[in-house]
């Protein structure tokens, strides 16, 4: 057990902080996140017991509003033979669950995120202790099984890159044998409920400065994707790109002594001209040095 829980934790920790910064629920990128919470069977035996529970998972986007999810726990399940003439004997039963998710948030709010999920995984369970007077001889006790989880949560944000998750969810297993009873023909189930932290990056479509840039595109270009007007010359990237077919990265893209924004929104000569009205006179010296018009010529 204890070599699980050393496998668990550093697993965990390799995929929660190699994840890219700036997380937003409205269009978030890859994540990933550990959660620590308990677990209450719902199996033959009424008598149930809070065990303690881990997951850990990794999450990536699939469509707007839609992430798939991979993830893995480790944890118990327990109870007390509590059916009709039992004797109390507690049962114990360690659980490993492997699952892949699909993560609806039908509301991408700023600063929380409500989210449902349904998946399909493969569960590993070793029961450690059997119920005395209910336990069934032919109960497989070291196996695999198929289960069903379904749940809900929210997130609230924290920051740019960290949210508090808190979730719940119901498991319901293709076997009888979680517990090594069997009283009834339905099949085992537990609950879990959790509370983590998520640490997830922005997708590459998204655009956190609004400059009309998305995150893969400020790459290429290398701009900065946290600030909508790198080079600072009064034009946003989106728009040199786009709009004006300037450099982003060079504040006075034709090298005439004057700022791109400054031509663009107040002198209203070309950007990418050094002398725009072809007098032979480039745009900075007739407005800083001779008082000229850089926009006629014959001034």
């Amino acid at each position: 057990m204890r070599t699980h829980w050393r496998n668990f934790l550093l697993l965990s920790c390799v995929a929660a902080f190699s994840l890219p910064s700036l997380a937003q629920f409205s269009d978030p990128g890859l994540g990933g996140g550990i959660s620590f919470g308990g677990t209450m069977g719902q199996t033959d035996l009424k008598d149930k017991e809070g065990r303690f529970f881990a997951r850990a998972f990794l999450r990536y986007p699939l469509v707007k509003h839609l992430q798939g999810e991979f993830g893995f726990g480790l944890g118990k399940v327990s109870g007390t033979d509590g059916a009709p003439g039992g004797d109390g004997t507690p049962w114990v039963t360690e659980i490993i669950p492997i699952d892949y998710r699909f993560v609806l948030s039908p509301f991408a709010f700023t600063d929380w995120n409500p989210y449902v999920y349904t998946g399909v995984g493969a569960l590993h369970y070793k029961v450690e202790t059997v119920p005395v007077l209910h336990a069934y001889s032919n109960a497989k006790l070291n196996a695999w099984t198929g289960y069903v989880p379904v749940g809900a949560g929210v997130q609230f944000r924290v920051d740019d890159r960290v949210s508090f998750d808190v979730t719940g969810g119901y498991n319901q297993t293709f076997t009888k044998d979680l517990n090594a009873a069997r009283v009834s023909d339905k099949n085992d189930a537990y609950w879990n409920f959790l509370i983590g932290l998520t640490v997830a990056g922005e997708s590459g479509s998204a655009d956190p400065d609004g400059d009309g840039l998305t995150n893969k595109e400020e790459k290429q270009l290398g701009t900065n994707p946290k600030v909508a007007d790198t080079d600072g010359d009064g034009l946003s990237d989106g728009a040199e790109v786009k709009q004006y077919t300037t450099n982003p990265l060079k504040a006075d893209s034709d090298g005439d002594g004057l700022k791109d924004g400054e031509e663009v929104n107040t002198l209203k000569t070309d950007p990418m001209k050094a002398d725009t009205d072809g007098d032979s006179l480039n745009d900075g010296d007739e407005v800083m040095k001779y008082k000229t018009d850089p926009l006629k010529a014959d001034t």
